[in-house]
């Protein structure tokens, strides 16, 4: 209606009957021109000071946010980080999710919200898993809970047969809705298939590393055929652990990895038989598997083909279980309180309970600080770890 009294008034302002009436005209437009400028000017403003004082983002945050979304008030924002904080988001989750996507600011709660929050909550989510999913998707809320959200859950569950195992996927996977995502997974798994790989093995990876089964099918198809060069067997879960682990990383970054394990000593076949036997061998990031290594020939004394043959040790953790352990060990040797032939590897390997009834508890009377120093040696390594994380 304001557009169609504008064209009015330009044809008025074309073809003026007087001096008075262009200049009545000329005067109308100029207002209301100025008032729409001043209009947008303050809600720019106010939407500005809201991501600000509401959302907690920085001034720069903020007006970058207010490029894609504008309002006049604070009702419908308000009621969007009310119901946020009634699922136990925190203000820095919410600031992240506002910051990743501002248009959320604009949904209805109960009607585009709410249902899809009441849906993932029934099948298993706890608040955690919720801020996960936003933190990685924050536009699966934009999703359909009908033709996207729903078919992507029933899709799933068919693959891992039950809603625990859905949840515990969707934990670990990022972006995971939409049909070229399913239509992927489904191209990837059929891969496997076609290797040989059991349905109970494909059940247990996809659990495991369900990102990978997003990658390009060309990719993941031309990993299955270079571990199965290797000679790994596909009827054995390592061959597709080995596949879903070397598709989650870069050509480059896995070359790196094998030069570090080949400057420590090991040889082609030593790394083929780690890989055999252990394909997180490679998950491992270079500084940890720099670290392990060391430890393992200069501190252990042993062989690159020793670890080869045992590649469960480089998974270990090095602050919480192999250097508090192998220090109590030490310390009974250096006592005399067991056999210097005593397996050492063995002795990493048992659990926790089993190592401290074998090692530390049998022996506190022979040495009454030994379950003290075992503590504080794991609490050293417990900070260590935090301070690198």
């Amino acid at each position: 209606m304001f557009l169609l009294h504008c064209a009015r008034r330009l044809d008025l302002v074309r073809n003026p009957r007087s001096a008075g009436d262009l200049t009545n005209h000329l005067s109308f437009l100029q207002n209301h021109f100025l008032k729409c400028v001043s209009t947008a000017t303050d809600q720019h403003s106010f939407t500005v000071s809201y991501l600000i004082n509401s959302c907690g983002l920085s001034k720069e945050e903020a007006a970058s946010a207010s490029k894609s979304v504008q309002f006049e008030t604070s009702q419908r924002p308000d009621s969007v980080l009310s119901f946020l904080r009634n699922y136990g988001f925190t203000g820095v989750q919410i600031s992240k999710f506002i910051r990743n996507r501002p248009m959320l600011l604009l949904l209805d709660p109960e009607k585009i919200l709410k249902p899809k929050f009441a849906f993932l909550s029934s099948v298993g989510f706890s608040p955690p898993d919720l801020a996960r999913i936003l933190y990685y998707d924050s536009g699966f809320l934009t999703l359909s809970l009908r033709n996207q959200i729903l078919p992507c859950f029933q899709y799933l569950k068919g693959i891992v047969q039950t809603n625990n195992n859905v949840v515990a996927v969707l934990r670990r996977m990022r972006w995971a809705f939409g049909n070229k995502r399913q239509k992927r997974m489904e191209e990837n798994i059929t891969i496997l298939r076609d290797h040989g790989v059991p349905e109970q093995i494909i059940l247990s990876v996809v659990k495991r590393h369900p990102q990978s089964f997003l990658m390009p099918p060309d990719l993941f198809n031309e990993n299955a055929k270079e571990i199965k060069d290797l000679g790994v067997d596909p009827s054995k879960l390592a061959f597709a652990l080995a596949v879903s682990i070397i598709t989650l990383s870069s050509k480059s970054t896995r070359e790196r990895k094998i030069d570090i394990y080949k400057k420590y000593g090991c040889s082609e076949d030593d790394i083929t038989l780690m890989i055999k036997r252990n394909p997180n061998c490679l998950a491992l990031s270079e500084k940890k598997i720099v670290r392990v290594m060391d430890f393992l020939i200069n501190k252990m004394g042993l062989e690159p083909s020793f670890i080869a043959k045992n590649p469960i040790l480089l998974c270990f953790s090095l602050e919480k279980r192999m250097i508090p352990w192998y220090s109590v060990i030490q310390v009974l040797l250096s006592k005399g309180l067991i056999n210097k032939d005593i397996n050492v590897v063995g002795a990493l390997k048992i659990s926790k309970s089993d190592f401290m009834d074998k090692f530390v508890i049998r022996y506190q009377k022979e040495i009454p600080q030994l379950l003290k120093i075992f503590e504080e040696i794991e609490d050293h390594g417990d900070k260590q770890t935090k301070n690198q994380s």
